[in-house]
């Protein structure tokens, strides 16, 4: 394991060490697209940057392959910090330029993307339309089926609780990997996947060879969650087999020790998902626990597991909510249509059912989203003005796009800001006298996050920023030699005309910390006494 952090730390520098002395070309482009890959193993955000400036590079160049390799490392990075808006919005760019290129291959990748983001959204039509989309491109190019197909396929089919066919596409993939000079970890995961899907068919003995084997491949490797599943699958299989004895071989109809195996793996399991912080498969492991107990006639224990499986599954559902909520924020982003108030009004109707503060937050965020959304809309509007233009009024043009999406920002910014504190007073008036009121700081907190700029968003507004105010950054930077990015961010924010508040939103600091770090700021540059601050950082 050392060895190979040791191997990609020495990759990662020599990329590095390239890229200060290369040229602006395409294969800058891809050297910066490589950089972003090895970044995204440990940093997402780090990974993000990177494959921002080849996306920049590349849209200088007019590069299409790097275009694409770009929008896929942007969506990717936010896919796997569960961004699912920004990530759609970044796949479906680079799946476009794989069509306008009649690529089937680069189709086919970019669907299959897609089509998991949908999956874990519970989108079944859209999911299975992209999944499809990918299968067919694959046949299109005369090439087999990828294991990312067949393991998405496996997901979503498991997803919808169609387990046979689930079976069929991770068993395709386990012959790809069988192939293989050594076990890889995904293999492992494709067993533990099929040996999991097995046990609620009923395939008991199966189940369990398929996991066994799991638990071998992802003990030697040390993949503690992947081991923490394969245990509970195992335990499951085992309490399964006792309840369900008529199905099995005569090898184990009669084993007496089915019940004690299964309360043995599902503790070991239970005692690694504490341990690990992995809440998504202990609801199964807690009903089981019951069952086995129940079958012991141990009744006190049966009761606590049953109990405690009724708690998180509580629990569980509010997570389903929240994953609602990330769907619909992914469907206002996509929506093919310019009246984006009318469509969240209509957002907003579709949560009618689910209780006053649910509904409440999930409008927030669908607003939140929306007014980004607003952004995209209006880019494309330009974009499409621009093929009609000359040069000179293309110039033009781009500047008023950038001046647009820099005001959309700043308003979406302010707008967002009187939406949590307008639901945060809300949560508070419909929070029961008897629920704890961490619970709702929580629920406020999740919105606060949703508005913090990641060091990626923020080189990504510096360069818009630029566009509409050129060397304004460069001023400042002149004028005040030795300024903290922190320090920029506060005086660029006070261009914009946002106030403490919205800053402290945004920074993820408490207004107080805001005044105290511009009182910093006016005492290091020394701004003469009874001067307008915003004024004079307006004038620079």
């Amino acid at each position: 394991m050392h060895s190979t952090n040791a191997q990609q730390n020495r990759k990662l520098d020599s990329l590095l060490a390239a890229h200060k002395s290369a040229s602006n070309d395409t294969n800058h482009v891809l050297l910066l697209a490589e950089i972003a890959l090895e970044y995204s193993k440990n940093n997402l955000d780090t990974s993000r940057v990177f494959a921002t400036q080849a996306l920049a590079l590349a849209e200088e160049l007019k590069y299409s392959y790097g275009r694409l390799k770009a929008n896929n490392l942007i969506g990717r990075s936010y896919a796997l910090q569960n961004n699912i808006p920004q990530a759609l919005r970044y796949y479906n760019t680079a799946l476009t330029i794989a069509r306008s290129q009649n690529h089937p291959a680069r189709i086919a990748t970019m669907a299959v993307a897609i089509g998991a983001i949908y999956t874990q959204n519970a989108d079944w039509a859209k999911a299975i339309q992209h999944l499809n989309i990918a299968k067919e491109a694959f046949e299109k190019a005369g090439m087999p089926y990828p294991n990312s197909l067949c393991i998405n396929m496996g997901y979503y089919y498991s997803a919808r609780k169609q387990y046979t066919e689930a079976i069929d596409w991770y068993k395709k993939a386990v012959a790809t990997e069988e192939k293989k000079p050594a076990p890889t970890p995904d293999l492992a995961q494709l067993y533990g996947n099929i040996g999991g899907d097995m046990v609620k068919t009923k395939q008991l003995a199966e189940a369990l060879s398929y996991l066994y084997k799991a638990l071998a491949l992802n003990t030697a490797m040390g993949n503690e969650k992947s081991i923490a599943y394969n245990l509970s699958g195992i335990g499951a299989a085992y309490a399964e087999a006792y309840v369900n004895r008529s199905q099995l071989p005569d090898s184990m109809k009669n084993d007496s020790r089915l019940l004690p195996k299964a309360e043995h793996y599902l503790l070991q399991a239970l005692q690694l998902n504490n341990r690990l912080g992995i809440q998504d498969n202990k609801a199964d492991i807690y009903n089981w626990l019951s069952v086995v107990a129940e079958k012991r006639q141990d009744y006190k224990h049966a009761y606590e597991y049953y109990v405690a499986y009724e708690r998180l599954k509580d629990s569980i559902a509010g997570v389903d909510v929240q994953k609602e909520i990330a769907r619909v924020e992914a469907e206002f982003h996509v929506q093919k249509t310019t009246d984006s108030l009318r469509y969240a009004a209509a957002l907003m109707d579709k949560q009618v059912s689910v209780n006053k503060l649910q509904r409440n937050g999930a409008i927030a965020l669908v607003l939140m989203a929306g007014f980004t959304g607003l952004m995209l809309i209006n880019r494309q509007k330009l974009k499409h003005r621009s093929k009609l233009m000359t040069a000179e009024n293309k110039r033009a043009l781009a500047e008023e796009m950038a001046r647009k999406q820099l005001e959309d920002f700043t308003r979406s910014m302010q707008d967002k800001n009187a939406l949590i504190e307008q639901f945060a007073a809300e949560i508070e008036k419909y929070r029961p006298a008897t629920q704890d009121a961490s619970t709702d700081a929580s629920y406020t907190d999740t919105l606060k996050q949703s508005i913090l700029l990641t060091d990626a968003q923020w080189a990504e507004f510096q360069i818009l920023f630029d566009k509409v105010h050129p060397g304004y950054i460069a001023r400042v930077r002149d004028k005040f030699g030795d300024i903290t990015a922190a320090e920029l961010r506060f005086i660029l924010l006070t261009k914009l005309g946002l106030g403490s508040r919205e800053m402290a939103n945004m920074l993820g600091v408490t207004p107080d910390a805001v005044r105290v770090s511009k009182y910093r700021l006016l005492k290091k540059i020394q701004l003469p006494d009874g001067t307008n601050a915003e004024e004079y950082f307006n004038n620079i």
